[in-house]
């Protein structure tokens, strides 16, 4: 850079890589760690129906159904993320009707 003007446009361009790399890394940083609360989720809801079925005696059959359920709902919504987790009264409330009385 020989003259001010080539210095600032530089130190400009310079700015708006960092801001430019920040964002990605931001973005990728953020996405990787909401993928990993929802793993996190599905393994807590996972536990409390394996504790659940245990307790009540849950048909294998049964126990199935509600696992691919709750995996299958996992898979397509990303609002669980904030459902609470391993608490057994959310699990069984958020089983369609048919299920809670199987």
């Amino acid at each position: 850079a020989y003259t001010s003007l080539e210095r600032t446009y530089a130190v400009v361009m310079m700015i708006c890589g960092v801001l430019g790399y920040s964002t990605v890394l931001g973005t990728v940083s953020s996405t990787l760690l909401a993928q990993d609360q929802r793993q996190q989720m599905l393994e807590g809801k996972l536990v409390t129906l394996a504790h659940f079925s245990k307790a009540v005696n849950l048909r294998y059959e049964d126990y199935r159904r509600i696992r691919r359920h709750i995996e299958a709902k996992y898979m397509d919504q990303a609002r669980w993320l904030a459902s609470g987790g391993g608490n057994l009264h959310t699990l069984l409330a958020e089983l369609p009707v048919g299920m809670r009385s199987a």
